[in-house]
């Protein structure tokens, strides 16, 4: 039992230690490169040249180009009604520019409100996990791991108390995950994180919410039709009911994930709680999972 519990704690100051990227602020590092490299801006989008169309969404379009034999990502507006909102996410990527759970920020021009990111090849985890073929259970944990990480960066990271609102369906969640070439999970798209701030919550949205993906606190209860001013806010604790279904998701893909499983069931159950103060922490999901790998790694006749 010291040993998992030695194991679990040096993960998680592994995991401290190395939540940022090592490139000085205002600059950035792809693979490849020597050195870092300042932001670009206005002045490199002559070096840039667009190959194909990634995706267009609710927001924006993104654009597959070449910037001195890199490849990278270039997103601006779907048209100049959703400036505010593409600015919104502009600005929370300058603030998780030193992470390395959110996609790297490469640079801005605001002339032609052109956004440049990182481009990772293997596209978002719907995607990813559609033509990945049934994995082992550590690697499902390891997603669920991956995910937790995330969360925990935006619930206690540099910009606040963050709830990842752009996650009203699985698929929608998964959409918004990019899977880097060493497989690991990044939050891409962060049009929709509004802050908590000194308690108070927020609201994912104007729009009535529905299904049971969704935490509760987020549907509309009332026998009258939905106002978005008498809608209740809630927090960051939507994030962990959640989170649940999102591990399921990862580990119902595993060809020998039923002990696992077994395993998380009580502690699912507990993010699944309706009292959201009654849920666990996004630190306690990263630490339950690295717990729950390490004792199925000890134990072979699992």
């Amino acid at each position: 039992m010291k040993i998992v519990i030695i194991t679990i704690l040096f993960s998680w100051v592994q995991y401290i230690g190395s939540d940022l990227v090592e490139c000085p602020l205002n600059h950035f590092k792809l693979k490849g490169m020597e050195s870092c490299h300042p932001w670009l801006d206005c002045g490199d989008l002559d070096d840039i040249t667009v190959i194909k169309r990634l995706g267009t969404g609710a927001v924006k379009d993104v654009f597959l180009v070449d910037w001195k034999g890199f490849l990278l990502a270039l997103s601006i507006p779907v048209n100049l009604t959703f400036l505010e909102d593409f600015m919104a996410g502009v600005n929370v990527l300058k603030l998780f520019s030193s992470s390395k759970h959110i996609v790297q920020f490469l640079g801005y021009c605001n002339r032609t409100n052109t956004l440049l990111t990182e481009y990772h090849a293997k596209g978002n985890a719907v995607d990813f996990l559609s033509k990945t073929s049934p994995y082992n259970v550590m690697r499902g944990l390891e997603f669920c791991h991956q995910y937790a990480l995330i969360l925990n960066h935006l619930h206690n990271g540099p910009a606040g108390r963050r709830v990842f609102c752009d996650s009203n369906n699985l698929d929608k969640l998964l959409s918004q995950l990019l899977v880097t070439s060493d497989e690991k999970l990044i939050l891409n798209d962060v049009d929709a994180l509004p802050e908590v701030i000194n308690g108070s919550g927020v609201k994912c949205g104007k729009q009535q919410l529905h299904g049971t993906f969704v935490a509760p606190e987020q549907l509309w209860n009332r026998n009258e039709p939905f106002s978005d001013n008498l809608m209740p806010s809630y927090n960051e604790k939507t994030d962990i009911w959640k989170a649940a279904t999102v591990c399921g998701h990862f580990l119902n893909k595993a060809s020998d994930g039923v002990w696992v499983r077994y395993r998380l069931y009580e502690f699912h159950s507990k993010c699944k709680n309706y009292e959201p103060l009654l849920r666990p922490t996004a630190e306690e999901l990263v630490i339950e999972y690295s717990k729950v790998a390490d004792e199925y790694t000890n134990h072979s006749d699992l």
